[in-house]
């Protein structure tokens, strides 16, 4: 029931009008044309409503098409499913991210297309094709609206099971309900197994990359992405210490999200195979204390010998006043170098970022450079003590002096 003093109405399209003293004045700078009111003082909610036997009103549906993803991120759900209307293999597609992480999408084939034979094609066929669509479109689409999985469903939308208006629109509350064990199964998190490792791969990282969880692939000792970047090496060392990459980490037991390394740059600095392999710019990413796993960088692993490149990022990053964590994560590989020279040039570029304003980079490159502790070269631990010693954080000296 409505509160005292506020009227309600529905309008012939089932919308929901409310009226009353105490509804809000209008939106702050609404869209040219568009108006809050209507002549008679009906603000119009965009809510689809209908009402029961008892004058109880029931949410049905929005009336325009679009929706908040969990972060309140706005998302019309049409301007992506439009993408897929001129593709001839697609009978119907429906996308599904109300309130959710991420989007997903429901795709019904076009039977009667024969270029390509959509009817003649196996299920395996049918997912790497609707697969190959979804990579496309998503190039298209903001990050925040790209879709992560999709499903191949049985049936199209039916008007019968009140899926579709009598205009022919998707109904997308009925929708989500109706095929609700299909979409539960898009919203689960990616597990494999490689290289004696139970791997978690978060869907952000998918809908980052414009893929698909299903274009992870897994070989051995490895997982890979589709394109021309390296594959990942994972090995399991004991029960507690795994190979990420180029370097080993502890950890607590179980199954292990590299979404955690990933956003931890104590933890994917200086880490040359982990960045490689995921191409991206991990740094705004960074999310302090979250560790689930407890992860604990250890080393570098055996023979590691920092890229060319990552020498060359040092000398660029040398000649400027501002840095980023990638400068600190090709300082980081260059510390593990087993030349003391090179060590000893990415020493010179830490000191310069823990010398300038406190700060993330700063205390990333502090964690960096007490890496040095175990460096074979003597001279190389001397000089990151000494860097330290100036610039560690009080409460943090004894434990260095421990390193």
């Amino acid at each position: 029931a409505p509160l005292p003093g506020i009227e309600t109405m529905l309008a012939e399209d089932g919308e929901l009008l409310v009226r009353g003293p105490y509804v809000m004045i209008g939106y702050l700078d609404p869209p040219e044309g568009e108006r809050s009111f209507d002549d008679e003082g009906w603000f119009h909610t965009g809510d689809l409503m209908e009402r029961d036997e008892d004058g109880h009103l029931r949410l049905i549906d929005r009336k325009k098409e679009i929706y908040k993803n969990i972060r309140g991120e706005t998302i019309a759900p049409q301007r992506v499913e439009n993408f897929f209307r001129d593709m001839e293999s697609v009978g119907r597609s429906f996308l599904v991210g109300d309130h959710r992480e991420y989007n997903t999408l429901l795709i019904y084939p076009n039977f009667a297309c024969t270029t390509p034979d959509v009817g003649a094609m196996s299920a395996d066929e049918l997912e790497a094709h609707y697969r190959s669509l979804v990579i496309s479109v998503n190039q298209f689409l903001a990050p925040y609206e790209r879709i992560v999985d999709f499903a191949v469903i049985d049936r199209d939308l039916d008007p019968e099971r009140e899926e579709l208006t009598p205009k022919g629109s998707p109904r997308r509350r009925t929708v989500e309900t109706n095929f609700q064990d299909v979409i539960r199964t898009l919203y689960r998190r990616s597990h494999v197994r490689a290289g004696g490792v139970d791997l978690i791969v978060p869907n952000w990282l998918f809908q980052a990359l414009g893929l698909t969880a299903r274009d992870l692939n897994v070989s051995g000792d490895s997982i890979g992405l589709p394109g021309a970047a390296p594959r990942l090496t994972l090995e399991r060392v004991d029960d507690r210490r795994t190979r990420f990459g180029s370097c080993v980490y502890s950890h607590r037991d179980g199954p292990l999200n590299i979404g955690s390394l990933l956003t931890s740059p104590p933890l994917w600095l200086g880490n040359a195979g982990l960045i490689d392999w995921v191409g991206l710019d991990l740094g705004p990413r960074r999310r302090p204390g979250r560790n689930p796993e407890e992860f604990e960088w250890l080393s570098h692993v055996d023979g590691f010998e920092p890229a060319a490149r990552l020498r060359k990022a040092v000398d660029a990053a040398a000649d400027r006043d501002e840095w980023t964590f990638d400068d600190v994560h090709a300082a980081a590989c260059l510390l593990a170098s087993p030349t003391a020279a090179t060590a000893r040039h990415a020493i010179g570029l830490l000191e310069r970022v823990v010398a300038a304003e406190e700060g993330p980079l700063s205390e990333a490159a502090r964690t960096v450079l007490g890496r040095a502790a175990t460096a074979t070269s003597a001279e190389v631990r001397s000089r990151a003590f000494l860097v330290l010693v100036q610039h560690e954080r009080e409460g943090r000296f004894l434990a260095m002096l421990w390193r």
